[in-house]
């Protein structure tokens, strides 16, 4: 998963956009947590270098912010009492939340996302030909198949997002 950003858009190109992440909270389902509100002066772990260290440090100030290598590392410091929550995009804590029944994905969104595919910079034709596939994706159903399959523990979705073209 990539988000797309200013910083990133210096070095490489993206397609358009096949999803919008939202950053929300996962905690173990005892923990009392509800929403940003409930993590001041919680441990909150997320991955070194992410954009949501940032986000969460303006929306809660008196989070403590814990940073590991791999998300996976943050379920693990959840697991062992190390961390009460993790923040980032729905998407990679739909993936936590799978591999653990104790915990949940709560919340509203704390900010949005959009992701796309990484295509080396110069690769117009790449990147027309990915965004060729994500259209087939979104026109043929088949993203909401996968949206339903792999993240319908964040409930019901928008859909995809509507692609804006630039060229």
């Amino acid at each position: 998963t990539m988000s797309i950003t200013c910083d990133r858009l210096k070095d490489v190109a993206f397609s358009v956009p096949y999803y919008v992440a939202y950053q929300r909270i996962l905690t173990l389902r005892s923990s009392g947590i509800a929403d940003s509100d409930g993590l001041a002066d919680k441990r909150v772990c997320a991955a070194r270098g992410s954009t949501s260290i940032g986000r969460l440090q303006s929306i809660q100030p008196r989070a403590r912010m814990v940073t590991t290598t791999t998300w996976a590392d943050c379920l693990v410091m959840m697991q062992q009492n190390q961390a009460d929550a993790v923040s980032t995009d729905d998407a990679i804590l739909a993936g936590l939340a799978e591999q653990d029944p104790w915990v949940q994905v709560v919340g509203p969104s704390l900010g949005e996302e959009s992701y796309g595919v990484v295509i080396p910079k110069g690769k117009d034709d790449m990147v027309r030909f990915v965004n060729g596939v994500l259209e087939q994706l979104r026109v043929s159903g088949q993203w909401q198949q996968i949206y339903n399959h792999w993240l319908s523990i964040l409930g019901y979705g928008s859909g995809p997002p509507v692609p804006q073209y630039r060229d």
